[in-house]
């Protein structure tokens, strides 16, 4: 009986195997027609919506992590160039966010270079409670970046309870998996 061929089929069902645990458990890779990202690990990715106006239509992608958590990732993309340089997009994404979700009493960091998809953009975390008057704890943590055709503004985002329900490590290997194509 000769053992090679055995041996062969074991090694690549070994290593197919071996690929395949590796892909699920690092998360899902998510292909869109502008971009393809890595959602965390077992991440409930679901139907993306449109929100259309005259000028502009932005469509959310969203995923349901496990636990509490969340990861966003908002593409604006306008009719015509419209973004200039000191719209400051990352300022006024920082203030929405903190009037919009955080509880009065939130701190912020400061908002620091950082890279999304290739482009030059900004990041930032905010902690502090919901608001509504809950008293949850909340954290997020974003980049922001403005494309080269000043056509479209990407943003990433992650929301969760806490640091233990979603790692600055898991948030940061999701932002650096985006490619814009």
């Amino acid at each position: 009986m000769n053992v090679r061929p055995f041996l062969k089929l074991s090694f690549v069902v070994f290593a197919v195997g071996f690929i395949l645990s590796r892909a699920l458990a690092q998360g899902q890779v998510y292909e869109a027609p502008l971009f393809s990202v890595q959602f965390p690990t077992g991440a409930e990715v679901r139907p993306p919506t449109v929100d259309r106006d005259s000028d502009s239509a932005t469509y959310i992608y969203a995923a349901k992590l496990p636990h509490h958590g969340y990861a966003h990732i908002y593409l604006n993309e306008f009719n015509q160039c419209c973004v200039e340089d000191g719209d400051h997009f990352e300022v006024k994404y920082s203030i929405s966010r903190l009037k919009s979700h955080f509880a009065p009493g939130a701190s912020a960091s400061p908002i620091t270079p950082a890279t999304l998809g290739g482009l030059r953009g900004y990041q930032q975390t905010i902690r502090g409670q919901v608001s509504g008057g809950s008293g949850l704890p909340y954290l997020l943590r974003w980049r922001i970046a403005v494309s080269r055709d000043r056509k479209h503004v990407w943003i990433i985002e992650t929301t969760a309870p806490s640091e233990q329900e979603l790692s600055e490590q898991v948030s940061e290997a999701f932002f650096n998996s985006l490619r814009i194509k």
